[in-house]
């Protein structure tokens, strides 16, 4: 088998373009490259070359791959090749491997002065670093010695980026189409969801944007570039690191929403752009649109309407929730990603919640805190026990509604399991077995009364 000396000119076979950090922008995204950025501070990077390879063996060497990379997950596909083997270089650059390195030559050593203002240089030689470091200075040895080290040049297998060589077995001579793809971490996205609500006419507009996140020391571009909504399953080699540093974000508008497919049981969103993430910033694009679309306005009275013995009166201020029992049927022809959907009304920021990721035709609730006008109280008005196993109770619920518009109130009931209703002033739904709600009408600047009396076995 003959086995060919390396081409460095597959140097370009990067996915991304990475650039020192001192460089404000990435160079313009390769021809081939992509990226999938999945949620979870994890990125699939993608490039496809067609070159000429050699009959048999060849050793191609990889440069610019991305810092982030999780060696394991690099592989090589492409008709009428094989990948044999491949070597990484070691990653990060640590103290350790830099001393290692080193071992057995000699370096500058700068010792502290007693008075701790200066240094002392001596040359030093690298013994040992099994149990610690061991020097030898001017004849004598030194075990961690404090001190600084100063190396003259960064070793070539230690390099400022991760590098790869592969061994690639190639059927017969000719042009190849090679595909390179590995995971790295540090690059991620996430959906956040404004929602213009207007009350009145029980509609919502949404605009749903995707914020892309850097947090590597390199800029990224790609060509072609994906979004993937949906949970992957990941070991604990592959989880993300998290960056806290402050980022630079800025805004950039397609010219169309990025529509979404299913693939893999996943959702995935193709940017129309190629894409460009400076070093440790963020980028935001439009991921769905949706105008008018139905919801219902409920407010919830919670924890009032209960069966059991009660002697107190307890009052408590009714929960808002908006609610899209259908999208697909209330105007969303989308599917939404997770993320946090924030709800602004009549020039007021409303609330945020945390929604699910979202397929067309499902449900969507979002719970907004107190409704400030609608409050209710109740009371006890009988209480009977019928024989050892069972008692009879009646409730009296008072809702009440200080806004100049009529709304509906659901009452939500907290029962044992084991109940019958004898009696009440408006018509319940059995949701569960131990939750019955009634929907109330309650008049503008009025009051509207419930009551109920049911039976509980034991």
């Amino acid at each position: 088998m003959r086995c060919r000396s390396i081409l460095w000119a597959f140097a370009v076979f990067a996915t991304v373009a990475m650039q020192p950090q001192s460089d404000l922008r990435a160079e313009e995204p390769e021809d081939g490259s992509e990226i999938a950025i999945y949620r979870d501070g994890l990125a699939l990077m993608t490039v496809r070359r067609t070159m000429e390879l050699p009959e048999g063996e060849t050793r191609l060497a990889t440069s610019r791959l991305s810092p982030g990379l999780i060696p394991e997950s690099l592989h090589v596909e492409g008709d009428g090749v094989r990948l044999l083997d491949l070597d990484v270089s070691p990653w990060p650059i640590s103290q350790r491997r830099l001393l290692q390195s080193f071992l057995g030559e000699e370096v500058l050593f700068l010792r502290p002065t007693p008075d701790g203002r200066g240094w002392i240089e001596e040359e030093a030689e690298i013994v040992a670093l099994d149990e610690g470091v061991v020097l030898r200075i001017d004849g004598r040895i030194e075990v961690d010695p404090a001190g600084r080290f100063v190396f003259p040049e960064l070793p070539e297998p230690l390099l400022d980026e991760p590098r790869a060589v592969l061994r690639l077995h190639s059927e017969e001579e000719g042009a190849r189409t090679v595909t390179l793809r590995y995971l790295t971490r540090g690059v991620s996205w996430r959906n956040d969801v404004v929602a213009q609500w207007d009350g009145d006419a029980g509609r919502l507009n949404l605009t749903a944007m995707a914020t892309l996140r850097n947090d590597q020391d390199r800029s990224v571009a790609a060509e072609r570039a994906q979004l993937v909504a949906g949970e992957v399953a990941l070991e604990p080699e592959d989880a993300p690191r998290q960056d806290t540093r402050i980022q630079a974000m800025r805004a950039e508008s397609a010219p169309m929403m990025p529509e979404a497919e299913a693939r893999a049981d996943l959702h995935v969103y193709r940017l129309d752009d190629p894409l460009t993430l400076d070093a440790h910033g963020i980028v935001r694009r439009a991921l769905v649109e949706a105008r008018a679309v139905e919801v219902e306005t409920i407010y919830r009275i919670e924890g009032l309407a209960v069966a059991q013995q009660q002697r107190e009166v307890r009052e408590t201020t009714a929960q808002l929730r908006l609610e899209i029992p259908d999208t697909r049927a209330a105007g969303l022809d989308q599917a939404l990603p997770a993320g946090i959907m924030r709800v602004y009304a009549d020039g007021l920021f409303r609330g945020a919640r945390q929604i699910g990721d979202t397929p067309v035709g499902a449900s969507l609730t979002l719970d907004l805190g107190e409704a400030f006008d609608v409050t209710a109280e109740s009371r006890q008005t009988a209480f009977e026990r019928i024989g050892d196993r069972s008692y009879e109770s009646a409730q009296e619920v008072v809702l009440r509604n200080a806004s100049d518009r009529e709304i509906e109130a659901e009452v939500i009931g907290s029962f044992p399991e084991d109940w019958r209703m004898i009696e009440e002033s408006h018509p319940h739904e059995r949701r569960t077995a131990s939750e019955p709600v009634w929907t109330v009408a309650i008049p503008a600047e009025g009051e509207e009364t419930l009551t109920y009396r049911v039976r509980v076995s034991r």
